[in-house]
C-alpha cells in the first residue's frame, strides 16, 4: 500500500480532527477525488497557482504531478475533465 504524508498548516478543530479526516479518507469511507478538477505536471506549477488562485474554469482543487506526462501525451484519467486539457 503507498503510504501519503499530508503536512498542514491550518487545520480547524486542531490536530485531532485531522487525524481522523486522513482515517476516514485512508479507510475509503470518503472519497474526494471529486474535488480534484484539474491536474498538471508539476513543472506547470505556476500556471497551476494562476488557475487556483483566480478561480477560472470551475476549478475546486488542482493535483500536481511529478511525473504526469505532457497534456498531449496524456491518456483520460478517470475524473479529468476535457476543461483540464484547456488549463
Amino acid at each position: 500500500m503507498n503510504t501519503m504524508k499530508a503536512v498542514t498548516t491550518l487545520c480547524p478543530g486542531g490536530k485531532e480532527r485531522m487525524r481522523r479526516l486522513m482515517a476516514m479518507v485512508d479507510h475509503r469511507r470518503v472519497d474526494l477525488s471529486p474535488l480534484v478538477t484539474h491536474h498538471f505536471q508539476l513543472s506547470d506549477i505556476e500556471e497551476a497557482f494562476d488557475l487556483f488562485s483566480a478561480q477560472r474554469h470551475g476549478v475546486l482543487k488542482v493535483a500536481l504531478h511529478p511525473s504526469l506526462p505532457k497534456r498531449e501525451e496524456m491518456p483520460r484519467l478517470a475524473g479529468v475533465t476535457a476543461m483540464d486539457a484547456e488549463c
